[in-house]
């Protein structure tokens, strides 16, 4: 029998979930049809890139506590690598349940998008189109398509369902359950994601612009018990930076590696708002390139100031929503993101939370008395992100089924050739349109599709990176003499900055597109292979001469 105090928080939480919920139904069904069909193409696309590790990881474990591993010297995620582990266990290597699963979290996450809107005091159209822009925004392919990107969409659960509940207890005479409830998923962010650490920030940015509604509480509640739960979730995070610490050896880990915006954090911070509102592609990289973004920000803060000034039903929520943004993005702002493609853009799955809430707000404010306009400026910009995530799922289809087709092709190489021949792999890519393609995906592949396969780390070895601009790239290798080759990518370019030459090999001439490999005699024979057009095609084999 479950507890009385328990049987009450999740009486709670039902309660502020049905109790918003109640005019969404009809919502929430076109919610999981649209979220389905939109995300279609990529349920059945395989594995790529670091999804790999996780596998791997999820298949030497020996319970659910492997979500507990350090993954890279600096991640802790463990609801992340429990969707790789609870799935891997339930279905192998099969990858439309994983993928199923984010969609469905995805969907989850519109519709508290859309009850948080609503008790912002939104009408009931501005929350459905709230919800509706967040699940077709374009620059959720990173969160939602790959796999690897989840940890950005488990956060967005706990953040936005621990603020539903917060607003629960500012209005409820009793307020112990909801205040519990709300300070136990916003503390479990850590569950999802480092940057769960702006909880504290938004639970207070959030009771101070509910201030400013006409009905607001009495002024000492929302006080008291923002105070409650700033230190609650205060003290979960100092838990979790002292956890971390331990485990890494400081609080930052290797995050100092990541970190790489330096002296052009201004124009990162331009980048990342444009895409907190603009899918990738030419406009925001034209927009950022000639400074006209700054222009347009500037010129939107006014406007959006004039709003606040002029509609008081809607002051609390046009003065909120633009400091969610920001908060939700300053964990991000030391790194960079692309304006082109959609490389780093899971970063801003949690802001895009607000961003989206803007873009139907804003409208609707504005035209109250023309509500066709409102609702056709909407349905553009449903129309714009939708489209381009079409677009850039289809970048994620192909990297996969490059990803799936080198990495077999590459096993039955391995296991047709002699266990003492080497295979070296001139070039794989990295990222193909800007989706992660193969990457480290090598020697895990093998593990886990190739057990027979031994010591796959030592046979097969990767030399190169590209990253494409199209599937059908071609690359051209040449031999240059017995043990000489030259690598010539004809588009996209080399990811590493540099190659360095090893043991096995000699580098010369490296460019951004290019560079010549010798090799010195060896008595293994070596198999040269590279990437071009979305396969693995034959370079040349080289056998020492006193071999029979």
């Amino acid at each position: 029998m479950t507890p009385a105090p328990f049987d009450g928080l999740r009486r709670q939480v039902f309660a502020v979930s049905f109790s918003t919920m109640r005019p969404m139904k009809r919502w929430i069904a076109l919610y999981v049809v649209i979220g389905i069909a939109i995300y279609a193409p990529i349920l059945p696309t395989w594995f790529v890139a670091d999804d790999w590790d996780f596998l791997l990881i999820a298949d030497h474990a020996t319970g659910p506590m492997v979500a507990f591993t350090p993954l890279l010297g600096r991640f802790l995620r463990p609801l992340e690598m429990l969707t790789y582990y609870a799935n891997y266990v339930a279905f192998g290597l099969h990858p439309f349940p994983y993928h199923l699963t984010v969609v469905f979290l995805h969907i989850a996450n519109t519709t508290m998008v859309a009850a948080l809107a609503l008790r912002l005091g939104a009408p009931r159209a501005t929350a459905f189109a709230s919800g509706l822009i967040f699940l077709v925004f374009g620059g959720h392919t990173e969160a939602i398509s790959w796999l690897g990107g989840a940890a950005d969409a488990w956060l967005a659960t706990f953040l936005v369902g621990g603020l539903l509940l917060f607003d629960r207890a500012l209005e409820a005479r009793r307020p112990a359950l909801p205040l519990a409830g709300a300070a136990i998923v916003l503390s479990s962010g850590f569950l999802a994601k480092e940057s769960f650490a702006v909880a504290p920030a938004l639970v207070a940015a959030y009771a101070a612009c509910r201030m400013l509604a006409p009905d607001r509480p009495d002024p000492r509640r929302i006080v008291t018990r923002t105070v409650v739960i700033v230190a609650i979730t205060s003290a979960a995070v100092l838990g979790s930076m002292l956890m971390r610490a331990r485990l890494f050896g400081s609080v930052f880990g290797a995050y100092d590696e990541l970190a790489r915006s330096g002296s052009m954090i201004v124009g990162v911070t331009r980048a990342f708002v444009l895409r907190s509102f603009l899918p990738s592609g030419r406009l925001p990289t034209w927009l950022w390139i000639h400074t006209y973004d700054v222009a347009i920000l500037v010129a939107g803060a006014v406007f959006l100031g004039w709003l606040i000034v002029r509609s008081k039903t809607d002051r609390r929520a046009l003065v909120f929503l633009p400091l969610g943004l920001a908060i939700t993005l300053a964990p991000a702002l030391p790194l960079t993101i692309s304006l082109q493609n959609t490389v780093s853009e899971r970063y801003i799955y949690t802001p895009s939370v607000f961003s989206c809430m803007l873009m139907a707000w804003v409208p609707m404010a504005l035209w109250q008395a023309r509500r066709l306009a409102a609702f056709v400026t909407i349905a553009l910009v449903v129309a714009v992100h939708a489209r381009a995530l079409l677009v850039h799922n289809r970048a994620w289809v192909e990297a996969a089924n490059v990803c799936r087709a080198v990495t077999g092709r590459l096993i039955d190489v391995a296991r047709s050739s002699t266990p003492e021949t080497h295979i070296y792999v001139l070039n794989v890519p990295d990222t193909i349109r800007g989706a992660f393609a193969i990457r480290g995906a090598f020697h895990n592949s093998f593990h886990l599709m190739a057990r027979d396969v031994a010591h796959p780390q030592h046979r097969v070895r990767m030399i190169a990176s590209t990253m494409d601009t199209a599937i059908r790239n071609a690359v051209r290798v040449t031999q240059l003499g017995p043990r000489r080759f030259a690598v010539e990518l004809e588009q996209g370019l080399i990811a590493q900055p540099v190659l360095l030459s090893t043991p096995d090999y000699t580098i010369q001439d490296f460019t951004s597109q290019g560079f010549i490999i010798s090799l010195p005699e060896r008595p293994q024979p070596i198999r040269l292979m590279y990437t071009s057009q979305g396969s693995l095609r034959d370079a040349g084999t080289i056998k020492d001469s006193s071999l029979p």
